[in-house]
Formats: C-alpha cells, sequence, structure tokens
C-alpha cells in the first residue's frame, strides 16, 4: 500500500518538526540550537512551497524563536565569560 505523496511529505515534515522541537527542549552545547532553527526554516520553505495545506506552521516557528533564543543566550553566555578573562 502506497501512501499519496502529500501524505508522505506530511510526515516527512511532522517527523523533521518532531526532532526540531526536541533539540528545543534538550539544549547540548549550541549546537542543538542551531540545528533547531535550521530545521524550523526549512520547514518554513517547504510549508510555503506546498501546493496543499500542510500542517506543522507553529511548531516551525516555535523552533525558529525558542532556538534562536538558545542562540542569544548561549552568545550571551560567552561574552560574559569573555569579559571575565580581560
Amino acid at each position: 500500500m502506497t501512501l499519496p505523496p502529500q501524505l508522505e511529505r506530511q510526515i516527512r515534515l511532522s517527523r523533521m518538526l518532531s526532532l526540531g522541537f526536541v533539540f528545543t527542549i534538550w539544549p547540548a552545547a549550541g549546537v542543538t540550537s542551531c540545528v533547531s532553527v535550521f530545521i524550523g526554516v526549512r520547514a518554513m520553505i517547504i510549508i510555503n512551497e506546498s501546493t496543499e495545506p500542510m500542517a506543522g506552521r507553529v511548531i516551525a516557528w516555535w523552533c525558529i524563536i525558542v532556538g534562536g533564543l538558545q542562540n542569544l543566550a548561549g552568545l550571551f553566555y560567552l561574552f560574559l565569560n569573555y569579559l571575565k578573562l580581560i
């Protein structure tokens, strides 16, 4: 039994976004937050280019915003530690 192409794309997008969501709640040395932002942006591109409606826009924004805030917090932390060294 084969799935329709639109359903296959939706399943692939949902798997990608679930990984991005996991990366936002499991920050590991800033790497996962960068990947989360990348996944969120890629998901928004896929959703916007789709001719049929696709679910996942809210989770994509979650990945972009929370991952971006984690990146900013990490940069702020590194900046503060850099100032301590001076």
